[in-house]
């Protein structure tokens, strides 16, 4: 069995309750499949996701998920062991 710690910015620490979670799983597992099961144990998340649903251009809006320092696309897959930071987006810099 797989598992990775999970590292929640705010406001994701709110909708689920805990900065931290380490989740389990057997097979494959992708940013996609996180959020999945997030919303579907935590309905205040859930509600909180982008209407058009889970697609790379409306989560990129508010959510950078990264891993060894890069940043992941739904379909990225969370490797075992990993530790996952997942952080509101950063904007900025002089025009």
């Amino acid at each position: 069995m797989s598992q990775a710690t999970f590292w929640l910015a705010s406001p994701f620490k709110d909708w689920v309750g805990q900065r931290v979670l380490t989740l389990s799983w057997e097979g494959s597992f992708t940013v996609r499949s996180f959020w999945e099961r997030l919303g579907v144990e935590h309905p205040t998340l859930s509600r909180n996701l982008p209407r058009e649903g889970l697609t790379d251009e409306a989560m990129s809006q508010m959510v950078a998920v990264i891993m060894d320092g890069e940043i992941l696309s739904l379909d990225s897959p969370i490797r075992n062991g990993a530790k996952v930071d997942v952080l509101t987006p950063l904007s900025g810099g002089a025009k």
